[in-house]
């Protein structure tokens, strides 16, 4: 498709004459011709524009359309007219437009339609008129608008809707009426809208629905007359509506619901009536909707609930009762509800629940009681909910239960409870919950847990008790839990675990005692945890491990013990910790690791000792853990590391040894963290030995140059990083051997210039960051031998002048920045051939225009991520005074964009062979930015504007 774009020049009022822009008339289909300041349209303008598709006229002054101004454009099928100063239309405005879908005259000053203003749009699918100032309409306004299928109205002062102004739109299927001064409807206001769907009448001043004011809408399926003023409804106002699904009257006035109110709306499946002032339900409100799936009525001043209010309503899935103010419930409130799933009487005023409150909502799936003022439960206050499955209890002033509260909820399988009052729980109190999964007694002020107060909750799965006051475990306290997985009792005052605390859990599986204030294990603290697989032990006070203290844990995995106190390990610590993965010791005051102090992990595949006092290993200190791959001992206080001290460690893949005090390296890994050392130089040899090392991490040391052969050996490094050091300069060698790297990063140092071959040998290189150092010119020759790089970054430098043949040697590249550099704009200031993208066309094909006054838009070809849009770059005549070439410019296709401030500079480019060919000049400067905010291109460092003629 082939566009012609004017968009986003100054404004400056003007005629839009005979000829059309820059539109080739016979192929053209899309002309934009937005922020020209025009006023008016010249009767033939559009003349030959036969295959025009889409006319762009927005955000101009027009304030008036002439009859005929669109004759002959049969093909157009968009049109748009918004944003301009339309006060009026005349019959005839858009004659011509035998073929035109979409109609936009929205952000206009319309104030009236007269009669016939839109005849002959017989194919009309859209029209648009938000925005405008129309405060009435005329029986007529729509004539000739048969396939009229969305019609928006929204924004205007409409204050009234005669009989018959929608006559003959019989296809209208939306109508949107929002945001008008609607007070009233009248009867035979939507005549002959048989077809209509939908019908928005939102945010408008109703105070009231007279009796068929809908009459004749069989056919719509949602009315929304939210944020109005209605304030009562009549017996009748829904007449007619018998396909109804959806009624929106939230945000109203509504006190009170007739019976009969919603009568004849057996369609009806949702009914919002929150945000009223409901104080009362009559029996009766709801008559006649016995399709009724959702009702929402939160929000409103409902203090009670007498019986039968919903009687009837027997398909009805969701009440939603949440702010309802409501403060008591009658036995038979919620009688006839046969079919309801989910009831939500979420923060309300109830202070009790009455024995029989929900009697026979045996469907009931979900109840909502949480944010109440419960302070205590009946014994048979859930009595008829056979069928629950989640009840919210959570947030009320509950401070105890009694036993057999639950009774009878036999399917139940979530209680959440927390965020109440109690201290203690009974034996029995939660008898009859045979098939609970999950129980959550979060932020309570439980003190202690008798023994057998979860008997019979044998399919318990979560036990959720953080944020109490439980200062010890009783033996028996966790009897009856067969089946449990989880236990979470962090947050707590346990400052001791008794053996045996756990016993019958055998299928436990993960454990969390973190925060807590133990200072201690026992042996056997953990006995009957035989299926254990993470024990969280983090944020204690814990000074020491004794032997034997997680005796009996075959099956852990996951270990936390970061953030205690302890100085030192034993032999024996760890015993019968088997099939441990995971060990964190990180954040404690370890000064020392004997040897053996890990005997027997066997398992063990990653160990955490950062952030310790470790000032030296000995040989034998990790003794016993053969397959161990992740070693992290960064952020200790070691300055070097003797022979043997990794002995037999033959798994080990990644060692973390960042912020030590180290001078010398260990090797024989896949991936060495040195960062935050204090490193100030390499060795020639230095990484000898460790040719499998993939990744080398060096960043924020002090190393202020490095010497040729530094990382000879490393024959599989793949990322090499050497940000924020002191580099200064770069020896020609300092990267030799590395043949396989694919990652350089080099930013954040103090480099001032790179010597020609600098980078030679690194033939797999991929990316290399330069960012952030103090190069202030390039060589020829710097790149040299990066056969395979496919991003370069050089922003935030100090570049005045790069020589055009600076990256002449560089392969086709995905990424190029140069931003934040004092780039002078100058002929040799910008390189002339970086990053060639042979994917992208090398010339782009031009068009003249008559209209060579404004040199702000360019065209050019975009791979992929662009749209095309056509070329008709232009300039002044004088601009190229000499050149040889008045009306033609060339974009090539160079790589990526370089970021500058809010625009993207695309391409810049100088001599090209596609200038030559048209004539340019070959000192031309050829540089295109696309505009974010405008979505348009512009020139930019023409030959004229770089001072070059």
């Amino acid at each position: 498709m082939r566009r012609a774009s004017l968009s986003y020049h100054p404004p400056r009022e003007h005629a839009l004459s005979s000829r059309a822009g820059n539109c080739e008339q016979a192929t053209c289909q899309t002309l934009r011709l937005t922020y020209r300041g025009i006023s008016n349209i010249s009767q033939g303008t559009f003349n030959g524009l036969s295959s025009l598709y889409t006319l762009d006229l927005s955000h101009n002054q027009l304030s008036s359309l002439p009859a005929g101004a669109f004759q002959n454009l049969t093909g157009l099928y968009q049109l748009k007219l918004d944003y301009n100063q339309l006060s009026s239309l005349e019959r005839g405005s858009f004659d011509g437009l035998s073929s035109l879908h979409t109609l936009v005259l929205s952000d206009n000053q319309l104030s009236s339609l007269p009669a016939g203003a839109f005849q002959g749009l017989a194919s009309l699918y859209e029209l648009r008129l938000d925005y405008n100032q129309l405060s009435g309409l005329e029986r007529g306004s729509f004539d000739g608008l048969s396939g009229l299928y969305t019609l928006v109205l929204s924004y205007n002062q409409l204050s009234l809707l005669p009989a018959g102004a929608f006559q003959g739109l019989a296809s209208l299927y939306e109508l949107w009426l929002c945001y008008n001064q609607l007070s009233g409807l009248e009867r035979g206001s939507f005549d002959g809208l048989s077809s209509l769907h939908t019908l928005d009448l939102s945010y408008n001043q109703l105070s009231s629905l007279p009796a068929g004011a809908f009459q004749g809408l069989a056919s719509l399926y949602e009315l929304w007359l939210y944020n109005n003023q209605l304030s009562s409804l009549e017996r009748g106002s829904f007449d007619g509506l018998s396909s109804l699904h959806t009624l929106e009257l939230s945000s109203n006035l509504l006190s009170s619901l007739p019976a009969g109110a919603f009568q004849g709306l057996a369609s009806l499946y949702e009914l919002r009536l929150d945000s009223n002032q409901l104080s009362i339900l009559e029996r009766g409100s709801f008559d006649g909707l016995s399709s009724l799936y959702t009702l929402f009525l939160s929000y409103n001043q409902l203090s009670l609930l007498p019986a039968g209010a919903f009687q009837n309503l027997t398909r009805l899935s969701y009440l939603s009762l949440r702010r309802g103010m409501t403060s008591s419930l009658e036995r038979g409130s919620f009688d006839g509800l046969s079919s309801l799933h989910t009831l939500d009487l979420s923060y309300n005023q109830l202070s009790s629940l009455p024995a029989g409150a929900f009697q026979n909502l045996s469907g009931l799936y979900q109840l909502k009681l949480d944010n109440n003022q419960l302070s205590s439960l009946e014994r048979g206050s859930f009595d008829g909910l056979t069928g629950l499955h989640t009840l919210y209890l959570y947030k009320n002033q509950l401070s105890s239960l009694p036993a057999g509260a639950f009774q009878g909820l036999a399917s139940l399988y979530e209680l959440w409870l927390y965020n109440n009052q109690l201290s203690s729980l009974e034996r029995g109190s939660f008898d009859g919950l045979s098939s609970l999964y999950i129980l959550d007694l979060a932020k309570h002020q439980l003190s202690s847990l008798p023994a057998g107060a979860f008997q019979g909750l044998a399919s318990l799965y979560e036990l959720l008790l953080y944020y109490n006051q439980l200062s010890s475990l009783e033996l028996g306290s966790f009897d009856g839990l067969s089946s449990l997985h989880t236990l979470i009792l962090s947050d707590n005052q346990l400052s001791s675990l008794p053996a045996g605390a756990f016993q019958g859990l055998a299928n436990l599986q993960y454990l969390y005692l973190h925060p807590n204030q133990l200072s201690s294990l026992e042996r056997g603290s953990f006995d009957g945890l035989s299926s254990l697989q993470f024990l969280g032990l983090t944020s204690q006070q814990l000074s020491s491990l004794p032997a034997g203290a997680f005796q009996g844990l075959a099956s852990l995995q996951t270990l936390y013990l970061g953030y205690n106190q302890l100085s030192s390990l034993e032999r024996g610590s760890f015993d019968g910790l088997s099939s441990l993965y995971s060990l964190f010791l990180s954040y404690n005051q370890l000064s020392s690791l004997p040897a053996g102090a890990f005997q027997g992990l066997a398992s063990l595949y990653e160990l955490y000792l950062g952030y310790n006092q470790l000032s030296g290993l000995e040989r034998g200190s990790f003794d016993g853990m053969p397959s161990i791959y992740h070693l992290d001992l960064s952020s200790n206080l070691l300055s070097s590391l003797p022979a043997g001290a990794f002995q037999n460690l033959t798994g080990l893949n990644s060692l973390y040894l960042y912020s030590n005090q180290l001078s010398s390296l260990e090797r024989g890994l896949y991936e060495l963290w040195l960062y935050y050392n204090q490193l100030s130089g390499l060795e020639r040899g230095s990484f000898d030995g460790l040719s499998s090392l993939h990744t080398l991490v060096l960043s924020y040391n002090q190393l202020s140059s490095l010497p040729a052969g530094a990382f000879q050996g490393l024959a599989s490094l793949y990322e090499l990083r050497l940000d924020s050091n002191q580099l200064s300069s770069l020896e020609r060698g300092s990267f030799d051997g590395l043949s396989t790297l694919y990652t350089l990063i080099l930013s954040s140092n103090q480099l001032s210039s790179l010597p020609a071959g600098a980078f030679q040998g690194l033939t797999s290189l991929g990316s290399i960051d330069l960012d952030y150092n103090q190069l202030s010119s390039l060589e020829r020759g710097s790149f040299d031998g990066l056969s395979s790089l496919q991003s370069l970054r050089l922003s935030n430098n100090r570049l005045t002048f790069i020589p055009s043949d600076a990256f002449a040697s560089l392969p086709p590249l995905k990424y190029f920045t140069l931003s934040s550099n004092p780039l002078e704009c100058v002929f040799s200031s910008w390189p002339s051939s970086v990053g060639l993208d042979s994917k992208l066309p090398a010339c782009a094909i031009t068009t003249s225009t008559s209209d060579q006054s404004h040199p702000d838009t360019a065209g050019c070809f975009l791979n992929a991520t662009w749209e095309e849009i056509v070329e008709h770059s232009w300039a002044p005549a004088d601009s190229l005074a000499g050149s040889g070439d008045t009306s033609k410019f060339i974009s090539g296709g160079l790589g990526e964009l370089m970021t500058m401030d809010e625009e993207e500079v695309w391409v810049c480019q100088f001599g090209h062979h596609c200038a030559v060919e048209k004539g340019g000049n070959e000192t031309d400067a050829y540089c295109f930015i696309y505009n974010e905010t405008g979505e348009a291109f512009r020139e930019w460092g023409l030959a004229s504007e770089l001072g070059l003629l």
